[in-house]
């Protein structure tokens, strides 16, 4: 297996514009609300720095996997970024929901991110 040192540096940047995007714009009031955070709260140096370590973490995750599946199409890329989106990511967060009392629209944004990260990691793997 090889090591796409470009991919996972794109991976690991879609990441946090992803996350700014969906989480800054797309669901702000109401991530905002249901998270109990004001307009002017801000994350802390910490949580940045987890924030792309996780973001390292899966996008070394999507090479690992496009090297042992093979994955060599945008098709390819697509199904196997919904299989683990739906089949797998989407289960964990949704099961926090169900056994952690957490909120339903919370896990849905939530679930929803990581399935959109999922599809377009890989496609950024099968393009670079």
């Amino acid at each position: 297996m090889t090591i796409n040192y470009l991919g996972i540096i794109l991976g690991t940047a879609l990441n946090i514009v992803l996350a700014r995007i969906w989480y800054g714009v797309f669901f702000k009031d109401l991530w905002r609300s249901l998270t109990n955070r004001t307009a002017t709260e801000k994350p802390d140096r910490l949580q940045m720095v987890v924030a792309l370590i996780f973001g390292l973490m899966m996008s070394l995750g999507v090479n690992l996997l496009v090297g042992l599946f093979a994955i060599d199409t945008l098709a390819w890329g697509l199904f196997i970024g919904l299989v683990l989106g739906v089949l797998i990511v989407a289960p964990i967060i949704l099961g926090e929901w169900i056994w952690d009392k957490k909120n339903f629209e919370l896990a849905a944004i939530n679930a929803g991110f990581y399935l959109v990260y999922l599809v377009l990691a890989f496609f950024i793997f099968v393009l670079v």
